[in-house]
């Protein structure tokens, strides 16, 4: 069992497209930063670049915790117990993801930010708000109560339909 059977193939790689989009980003204020100063908000830069930081670091231990999570044993009495540990997995490897993907947009919305603010742009107060509500959307995204199993996870019994009254 892998990752990708608890879940989806959205939630899997969306902390990876997040992470790419604020590597761009970040390179793109650090760029910035060094060719025109002025043109960079200096706190927000720096909040950015650790961001960064946190990040690097979330996505190294990001593969050997799922590991961890996965290595497990997984003891149950019949298939029910099983689906019960298998929902307790998705929502721990779940969360992690979302870990990675909140570190992923921290990184990138204050890299924006700082761009967006020392560019002098339009709705500045926007950008500071940046962070807030990716960060609100990703709880959305990643929730840790209420999922379904994926179906191959279900026990059998639990995909059988429910016989009609004769």
């Amino acid at each position: 069992m892998g990752v990708a059977d608890y879940l989806d193939r959205f939630r899997l790689l969306l902390p990876w497209v997040l992470a790419a989009a604020g590597a761009v980003a970040v390179t793109a204020l650090i760029t910035v930063w060094v060719a025109q100063p002025d043109r960079v908000d200096e706190p927000l830069a720096s909040a950015a670049l650790f961001a960064t930081v946190v990040a690097v670091g979330v996505f190294v231990a990001l593969r050997p915790l799922e590991k961890l999570v996965l290595a497990q044993p997984q003891p149950a009495a019949d298939t029910l117990e099983l689906a019960w540990d298998d929902a307790f997995r998705a929502t721990t490897l779940s969360t992690l993801r979302l870990s990675a993907a909140l570190a992923a947009w921290v990184a990138l919305a204050v890299a924006v930010g700082a761009l967006w603010l020392g560019s002098g742009g339009l709705f500045s107060t926007f950008a500071t708000q940046l962070p807030t509500w990716g960060v609100i959307a990703l709880q959305f995204v990643y929730p840790n109560t209420g999922r379904r199993l994926r179906t191959p996870l279900y026990p059998e019994w639990l995909r059988r339909p429910v016989g009609s009254p004769a």
